[in-house]
This record gives structure tokens, C-alpha cells and sequence, in this order.
């Protein structure tokens, strides 16, 4: 379960985030919507370890993870693409993937690894 607590958060004097309380369950989906400018992808970079919150807390299965690197909330299950899915260009599709599948740059892939890309790119 993932909890958010009266997350604020300001640039300056600037808040835009004001008392934010939600509660998000496993095995449920959920949408977050708003008109452009209204803070989406500022609470999604809270909840990701991109940005932290001026005050409040994020629990992930009651721990608090509101200012972790965004690494180590990936490690925990919580990732986030961006829209312009910032792909290593220099890399194959192979690569990227195996990158993603890694969580460590440099890393050599494991066989695990190595089969799970496969599926993903050749399913059967």
C-alpha cells in the first residue's frame, strides 16, 4: 500500500501542492488527472524520489520513502516513465531493456536477465 500524508510542496513562495492525502492500494489501478499546469507530474516526482515535499510523508507499506534517491524507491516497486521515455540512444533495444532489467549501469546481466529480455522482446 502506498500513502501519501498532507504532502505540500513549494518552489519558493510558490506552493502548488497543498494537503495532498491519498491511499492507493496493491492490485488496484488508478488514474490521476488534471487540466496542464495542475501538479501531476509534480506529485508523481514526489511519490518517485525526484523531488521531495516541502512537508508530509510517503509511506510504502508503512515506510517512509518521501526522501529517498529515486533509485532506491525504484528498488522498492515504484517506477515512473517519462513521457519522453529518455532511452539510452547509443544502446540497442536489447540494451535498454537489459539496463532497465539490471537497475545497475555497468552491470553484466545475469542469464535471468539475459532470458527475461528475450521474452520481452520474442514473446511467444
Amino acid at each position: 500500500m502506498l500513502e501519501l500524508k498532507d504532502i505540500q510542496k513549494s518552489f519558493g513562495e510558490v506552493q502548488v501542492l497543498n494537503g495532498i492525502n491519498l491511499r492507493l492500494e496493491k492490485g488496484l489501478v488508478y488514474t490521476l488527472k488534471g487540466g496542464n499546469g495542475s501538479d501531476k507530474t509534480t506529485l508523481i516526482n514526489i511519490i518517485s524520489g525526484f523531488l521531495e515535499p516541502t512537508k508530509g510523508i510517503v509511506e510504502l507499506k508503512g515506510k517512509k520513502i518521501a526522501r529517498f534517491a529515486p533509485y532506491r524507491v525504484n528498488r522498492l516497486g515504484i517506477g515512473r516513465t517519462f513521457q519522453d521515455l529518455r532511452l539510452a540512444t547509443q544502446m540497442t533495444v536489447y540494451e535498454n531493456i537489459l539496463l532497465a532489467l539490471e537497475k545497475k549501469l555497468f552491470a553484466n546481466p545475469s542469464k535471468e536477465q539475459q532470458k527475461r529480455a528475450d521474452e520481452i522482446l520474442y514473446p511467444k
